[in-house]
C-alpha cells in the first residue's frame, strides 16, 4: 500500500493542497485502513492504533492521533476530492498508458437508521434494502473496464 501511495505520487499532491506532513501522513493511513479494513471512522482510527504499522512507513508518526484528527482529514480530503480524483486518473494513464476506455457506472443507495437531521443530502425514497422508511442517500461510480474508479458522486435522494 505505501508503495502504491507513493507511485501514485499522493505525497506530492496532498503537500500542492496545503497538507501539512502529519496531515499527508494521516491521509495515507486513513486511505490504507479503508482500503484493507473497510469499516466506520471509529473502526479505521481503532484499526490505526491497535492493528497496523504504517505509522512506521508515513512521513510522521501516527502515534496518539486522535479520533477527531480522523474526521478531520476525512472532511479536508473530501473538500479536495474533484483534484484528488484528477490527479489519480491522470496518474493512472501514466502509469498504465495501454488500458482501454470503456466506463461503467454503477449506482447504488444507502440507508440511515434515525432522522439524519444533520443530512441535508439524505431524504426519504425508495430504498434498495426496503428501507423506504429510512432516510436514504445515493452514490455514483464510475469505473473503467479494471475496475479502478475513475469518479464518484453522492446524489440527492429524490
Amino acid at each position: 500500500m505505501h508503495n502504491t501511495w507513493n507511485e501514485l505520487q499522493m505525497p506530492q499532491k496532498l503537500k500542492s493542497l496545503d497538507f501539512s506532513a502529519k496531515e499527508r501522513s494521516l491521509a495515507e493511513g486513513i486511505v490504507a485502513g479503508r482500503l484493507i479494513e473497510p469499516a466506520s471512522e471509529l473502526s479505521t482510527w481503532d484499526w490505526l492504533k491497535n492493528n497496523s504499522s504504517i505509522g512506521e512507513l508515513t512521513e510522521e508518526s501516527l502515534d496518539n492521533i486522535g479520533l477527531s484528527s480522523v474526521y478531520k482529514i476525512g472532511d479536508k480530503l473530501l473538500r479536495y476530492k474533484k483534484e484528488i480524483e484528477t490527479h489519480l486518473i491522470e496518474r493512472e494513464k501514466k502509469l498504465h498508458p495501454c488500458r482501454d476506455t470503456l466506463y461503467l457506472f454503477d449506482l447504488t443507495n444507502f440507508y440511515f437508521e434515525g432522522q439524519s437531521l444533520g443530512n441535508s443530502l439524505a431524504k426519504h425514497g425508495k430504498s434498495k434494502e426496503k428501507r423506504n422508511d429510512c432516510p436514504l442517500v445515493s452514490l455514483g461510480l464510475i469505473v473503467d473496464s479494471s475496475g479502478f474508479p475513475i469518479a464518484s458522486e453522492v446524489f440527492l435522494e429524490i
